[in-house]
């Protein structure tokens, strides 16, 4: 099998298979690095598409790129955000309460690679209300996106020019249609993997 019809059975697992990967062939020592989580087992990977698989509404391969075994696509896809906007609403009302009601008991928020992190609701509700632009979520304006399957949002802060600038990414783990965990990652250096701009206009 080339590489190429390899690269076509993962397009189609994507496309028509709901993330089921279980007929491409993975390598021994495969490994997958991305922006915010990374796999190093191939079974790892699979599980990963088959919860997001049923979340994809397009993926179209716009170029591809052939050097012998490797392959390079430019790839276009979009899915569906089952649980992101009404996160993203529980921040700009800024309600907090509406934000610790979608947490699970015992839903954990870290920030890697601080080794600081809070668990529970209530203690996750009074990090919200408290560090974040002071507490001022309605300051935060928030771009909902998607991180290797997850559900994630993207923060930008008020700044002194006027504009917001890029303040962190969070990515929500889900459980039972709520959320078991909160990774956040500071800082702009996020944003270029999601073709996001690092300012916006007020």
């Amino acid at each position: 099998m080339t590489a190429k019809e390899i690269v076509n059975r993962y397009y189609d697992a994507w496309i028509n298979r709901a993330g089921d990967f279980s007929d491409v062939p993975f390598a021994e020592d495969f490994a997958f690095t991305g922006p915010v989580a990374s796999f190093d087992s191939a079974e790892g990977y699979r599980q990963m598409a088959r919860e997001a698989g049923r979340l994809v509404t397009r993926f179209e391969v716009r170029h591809q790129f052939v050097d012998g075994q490797r392959v390079c696509p430019i790839i276009d896809w979009e899915m569906n955000l089952p649980v992101a906007p009404m996160t993203s609403a529980a921040f700009r009302a800024p309600d907090v309460e509406a934000l610790v009601r979608l947490l699970r008991e015992d839903a954990l928020l870290t920030m890697p690679p601080y080794p600081a992190g809070f668990e529970g609701p209530t203690a996750i509700g009074r990090f919200f209300a408290t560090v974040p632009a002071g507490g001022r979520l309605d300051r935060i304006l928030l771009v909902v996106t998607r991180a290797n399957g997850q559900p994630a949002l993207a923060a930008y802060g008020p700044a002194e020019d006027g504009r917001r600038h890029a303040y962190g990414v969070m990515v929500l783990t889900m459980q039972d249609d709520a959320i078991s965990a909160i990774t956040g990652f500071l800082g702009p250096e996020l944003f270029g993997y999601f073709a996001l701009p690092a300012s916006l206009e007020p």
